[in-house]
């Protein structure tokens, strides 16, 4: 791979792990959300909504950071 292609990929890689920043703050205020809901509220749709929430972007995080790994390791 030449440097121009090279640095191509290091700026994807960049902008990934900003994307990846804002994909763990979004999933760790979820994860907030869901400890601080009220005991009478933990049997409701809302709270099984917030819950696949965190799930899902705990996924989405680690396939996020896979990729990151990945490229970071074609970029080299």
């Amino acid at each position: 791979m030449n440097n121009t292609r090279r640095q191509r990929l290091k700026e994807a890689n960049k902008k990934l792990a900003e994307i990846i920043d804002v994909v763990e703050d979004v999933k760790d205020e979820e994860e907030d959300a869901l400890d601080n809901m009220p005991e009478n509220l933990q049997n409701s749709d809302r709270y099984e909504e917030i819950e696949n929430n965190v799930d899902a972007l705990g996924d989405i995080y680690d396939e996020l950071q896979d990729l990151h790994n990945r490229l970071s390791d074609l970029a080299v």
